[in-house]
């Protein structure tokens, strides 16, 4: 079997350090793997605060690559190849370099593991055209992947989505193809309630990294990706009647409405910051145009144009939050630490028709703690029980766990065996309505900041 040689794009960073690079460290035990190289502007051996990363660069002997020493992405990737021997790449970076990053590792027959979302595009709040351009990098890459397979036939680009993988959504996703297998029935209704807990101090606002706002992208791409995944996923599992969805945006909360209502204050002030943290930074007319809360509705239509239901996903970004930690300039997303105050609250309320509703419930602070309440009722005529209730106490344990997918995948590029087909591990094409609903609500998103019309056209997602 082949040795698997690894290189992270975007290694250097926290999520790299508590995902990627903990889980690589762990499976090394049992599978000949190597994190031989991570490619990121900062040198990993520099941020004190990844252990997992300083443990593994220093066992495997990881060489950093900073893209900025290189003329073009496709020349480092190529340098990755020939010089280091890489033979998987995890492209863990900001979410609109995935595209670039991505494209020349298809070109090189390089396997990929991308993180949410596989594409998205710079100053999409924004412009009107960079938004539709989502979807045109996603065809782009979709064309380049199926050519490289004719040369590579096992070649691997995937996504690994943790939802998926959770034992409270695939029981939901699982008992909706069931009922619609034996019915017909479809989703009539659904309600995606997600409050994030950010409190941003406006020094902060000019931070880079995944989650910072520089790129003229905002929350949608951070992550919101996750659910906007779950309403195709599920629909795609229950669809009945439904041939199209028509999104339409409600509201949107910008950076610079953020910055003008100062509604950062209450927080600020009770934890007492410092006076530096309340200095508003200089910043571009895109990224304060960056969305932080947002919420649309999707309504559902047949062959006839008749509407059979709505969908709704709501995406507060700034919401409640726990956050006791002061401002350090040194730590670019305070969420992702102790005392950073970052919540996971969720509620997704779900409708198939008259015949079963279940609701997946979490109310956590993020890194304490990841209990997840689903709850479900069937029409009696349906399978056995009317009602079922059962608490994942360590949800995101349950299912199959972040480094259970990833041993899926280096075992696949160490047997050069085909991935395609994988419950759980995404394969590229798989990703086509997620983007689509992804890139329609960025049009919206940018329509609205333009003062257009907020009329895109509907998304099919069947026959």
């Amino acid at each position: 079997m082949k040795k698997v040689n690894i290189a992270i794009i975007g290694g250097s960073g926290y999520w790299s350090d508590r995902n990627h690079n903990k889980n690589i460290l762990e499976l090394k035990a049992k599978l000949e793997i190597q994190l031989t190289a991570i490619v990121d502007p900062t040198d990993p051996r520099t941020v004190d605060i990844n252990s997992n990363t300083l443990k593994l660069c220093a066992i495997d002997n990881t060489v950093w690559l900073n893209p900025r020493d290189f003329q073009s992405t496709d020349e480092l990737v190529k340098n990755l190849k020939e010089k280091y021997g890489i033979n998987l790449v995890i492209i863990a970076s900001s979410p609109c370099a995935h595209f670039e990053y991505g494209m020349s590792c298809l070109k090189q027959g390089i396997n990929v593991i991308c993180d949410k979302p596989i594409v998205s595009n710079y100053n999409a709040s924004t412009d009107i055209v960079a938004a539709s351009r989502i979807r045109e990098k996603y065809n782009e890459l979709l064309g380049a992947y199926y050519l490289a397979r004719k040369q590579y036939p096992n070649l691997m680009f995937h996504s690994i989505l943790r939802r998926r993988s959770l034992e409270s959504f695939t029981k939901v996703a699982s008992e909706l193809d069931e009922v619609y297998k034996k019915t017909k029935a479809g989703i009539n209704n659904m309600t995606i309630l997600i409050n994030g807990g950010v409190c941003k101090l406006p020094a902060e606002l000019s931070n880079s990294g995944a989650h910072g706002y520089l790129d003229g992208v905002g929350s949608l791409s951070h992550s919101a990706y996750h659910y906007l995944d779950a309403i195709a996923w599920f629909i795609s599992k229950a669809p009945g009647k439904t041939v199209e969805i028509i999104p339409k945006l409600n509201y949107v909360t910008r950076i610079k409405d953020y910055l003008d209502a100062e509604t950062y204050l209450p927080v600020a002030n009770i934890i007492n910051v410092s006076s530096d943290s309340l200095l508003k930074p200089k910043l571009s007319k895109e990224t304060l145009g960056c969305e932080l809360n947002v919420g649309f509705t999707f309504m559902m239509k047949d062959k006839e144009n008749i509407q059979v239901g709505i969908m709704s996903l709501l995406f507060n970004h700034i919401s409640f939050t726990t956050r006791v930690s002061n401002y350090d300039k040194l730590i670019r997303e305070p969420g992702d630490h102790k005392g950073g105050g970052r919540m996971s609250q969720s509620f997704i309320d779900v409708h198939q028709e008259g015949l079963q509703n279940w609701q997946i419930m979490k109310n956590d602070v993020a890194l304490d703690d990841n209990t997840i309440l689903l709850q479900g009722r069937r029409h009696p005529s349906i399978n056995g029980d009317r009602f079922e209730s059962k608490k994942y106490e360590n949800a995101y344990d349950t299912g199959v766990s972040m480094k259970e997918l990833l041993a899926h995948a280096f075992k696949y590029v160490m047997e050069e065996k085909d991935l395609v087909g994988h419950s759980i591990v995404r394969e590229l094409p798989e990703e086509r309505l997620a983007v689509d609903i992804y890139t329609s609500c960025y049009e919206l998103i940018a329509r609205d900041y333009n003062g257009e019309s907020l009329q895109v056209p509907g998304i099919k997602i069947y026959g």
